[in-house]
């Protein structure tokens, strides 16, 4: 992708993920912190989320993956992980997401990554999906 593409990409990205998050969690507003033009963090008291939009050959990743490389819910086995995956799926063609990874998982992130189909990358503790 095109550096000057990535920046339009990820506000569109970026607003349609900030309307999601505000209505699965009953949010008024909310804020999103966007950096070098493809990546999203945002952090409430109700969860954390770290993204790299269209990575691409960075870190082992295939191109178009869309890597979490940090997924925390406070209330947990409330289907927000899935909720969140399934949104992720439906922007895929959108924005060309071929795959989506979780990266460095702990216990926790890896049973999740697992109960969706990701499959273990190499011999680290990344996972993939391919879309």
């Amino acid at each position: 992708m095109h550096k000057q593409n990535n920046l339009k990409l990820m506000k569109g990205f970026d607003l349609l993920l900030k309307e999601y998050l505000k209505k699965r969690f009953n949010y008024q507003r909310l804020g999103l912190k966007m950096a070098f033009n493809q990546t999203i963090f945002v952090t409430t008291a109700k969860f954390e989320l770290y993204l790299r939009l269209n990575v691409g050959n960075r870190g082992g990743w295939p191109d178009n993956t869309l890597v979490i490389a940090r997924i925390e819910f406070k209330n947990t086995q409330q289907g927000h992980g899935t909720s969140f995956i399934n949104f992720l799926k439906s922007l895929s063609e959108t924005y060309s997401i071929q795959h989506i990874g979780v990266e460095s998982t702990n216990i926790n992130s890896s049973a999740f990554a697992e109960k969706l189909n990701f499959t273990k990358q190499g011999g680290n503790k990344n996972y993939i999906l391919k879309l």
